[in-house]
């Protein structure tokens, strides 16, 4: 847990709690001494005398809550899991440490977001809100909330400000009340506040929205009530989502948990009706089973081989499943966001057929490719590789040549292409930093606009359907 969100809150509010305390006991001190052993001379000072004992016993009372918060906060600090934040996190959703790291994920996956505005996990005054997650931290404490399945009901909250009775401004709190029978408030300005509500009803639309008197009668009677139809709703705008999206009537659920498995596996426990990664691949009827071999050979393999030296493959059986594309790669002709970016295991692993149209590889001899990794790394410079594996004749020159002429051979054909796919992207994005709506652009227009099917692609009609688990 150290160094995530978590944790940061933790040692803010052990902070907090020590300065808090420790200037207590300063000014208690400072109180003392000033009034009853520096100023006896005082004329003040035989008053003070008759509520002496009050002073003592109230300030012996004070200190020793003091000190005692003073302890609970050493033992934080040297047990985070001691800590009210954890506990309650615990209590909530189990493991800390998942919960904190899947915080994070979500946090620093800046291209994981689908909102209507350009906001990236949109950061307020006094809360944050992620795709899945709302963090609202207080003086000694914060409020974690999973918004996916905790939040129950949300409204806008104006309160008018009098000054001798005549109007002298308004106020705008966002209220969230929660299955927990929590009530979070965040206040914030009238802009801000609508941004708030339409992002969050955006990211669970199943939630109960805006404020009305049957609704708050409800909730003070029967909460448990409005909990059971929001959950009701929940479940049915997934399911007519999910029909929407699997087209095909004999898909059963055993097919559609373990979908939701490996997904959630490698990209996260964000829903499809959110995470543009997961909408893609179920879109694009992507076959799991291949893209999950390819995931595992990547997340394995691609850092080792790009960046360190030769790896043996020759031991791992499910070397042999893995798309053929995939085993070519190097970082010739590799732009840097599928060499670098975050992005680029789950685009790779799904659609090797658009990178090597739009990236193709050079297929060398595999010995020559590997002496060259672990003599010199990664190679990205086609003409130095070509150089050496030529000294050492370990492929035919007419090889090498025929290869290097397939390529440019193959770049020359696409350049008309690859000219549309750069106005495509430069017209329909404002943002080309996003890298992953750029990958699925990229995807898109490889798809609609130069019609061509993917290699990955299921035949079936059943889109994501596994017939097994992928293991490796």
């Amino acid at each position: 847990m150290k160094d995530t969100i978590i944790h940061k809150h933790i040692r803010r509010c052990n902070r907090n709690l020590i300065i808090i305390n420790f200037g207590i006991i300063i000014l208690l001190i400072y109180f003392v001494l000033n009034n009853y052993l520096l100023n006896k001379t005082n004329r003040y000072y035989y008053h003070f005398q008759r509520m002496d004992y009050f002073f003592i016993f109230a300030g012996i009372i004070v200190f020793i809550i003091c000190f005692i918060n003073l302890i609970k906060a050493k033992k934080r600090i040297s047990n985070p899991y001691l800590h009210p934040i954890s506990i309650s996190l615990t209590d909530k959703y189990g493991s800390v440490e998942e919960i904190a790291i899947e915080i994070d994920s979500d946090l620093q996956d800046k291209n994981s977001s689908l909102k209507l505005s350009s906001i990236q996990n949109l950061q307020i005054v006094s809360a944050q809100i992620t795709n899945s997650w709302l963090l609202k931290p207080s003086f000694f404490g914060l409020t974690v909330l999973n918004l996916y399945f905790d939040a129950v009901w949300i409204y806008k909250k104006v309160t008018t400000h009098y000054t001798n009775f005549i109007p002298t401004g308004r106020s705008y709190t966002v209220i969230i009340h929660s299955r927990y029978l929590e009530v979070i408030e965040i206040p914030c300005r009238s802009k801000k506040s609508d941004i708030i509500i339409q992002e969050i009803i955006y990211r669970v639309p199943w939630i109960v929205q805006g404020f009305d008197e049957g609704v708050k009668l409800l909730w003070d009677s029967n909460p448990l009530k409005l909990i059971d139809d929001v959950d009701k709703q929940r479940k049915s705008i997934l399911s007519k989502t999910f029909h929407e999206n699997h087209n095909d009537d004999k898909f059963i659920i055993n097919n559609m948990n373990e979908t939701s498995m490996i997904l959630d596996k490698y990209l996260g426990k964000i829903p499809d009706t959110i995470d543009l990664r997961k909408k893609a691949l179920l879109e694009d009827n992507i076959d799991l089973l291949q893209w999950q071999i390819n995931m595992n050979y990547l997340i394995n393999y691609f850092e080792k081989i790009m960046r360190i030296s030769y790896v043996d493959l020759s031991a791992d059986k499910n070397i042999q499943k893995v798309t053929p594309v995939l085993l070519n790669l190097q970082a010739i002709n590799l732009p840097p966001i599928l060499l670098e970016s975050i992005e680029r295991n789950w685009f790779i692993s799904a659609y090797p057929d658009v990178l090597d149209y739009f990236y193709p590889q050079y297929y060398f001899n595999t010995l020559s490719v590997a002496k060259y990794h672990k003599n010199q790394g990664f190679i990205d410079d086609p003409s130095s590789f070509i150089k050496e594996a030529l000294e050492n004749n370990e492929e035919s020159d007419a090889s090498i040549k025929q290869e290097i002429s397939r390529v440019q051979q193959h770049l020359e054909n696409i350049k008309k292409d690859y000219e549309l796919l750069k106005n495509y992207l430069a017209e329909s994005l404002k943002n080309l930093d996003d890298d992953l709506l750029v990958l699925l652009k990229i995807k898109d227009f490889y798809k609609n606009h130069l019609h061509k099917k993917f290699l990955l692609a299921n035949k079936s009609k059943s889109r994501g359907r596994l017939t097994q688990a992928a293991i490796y």
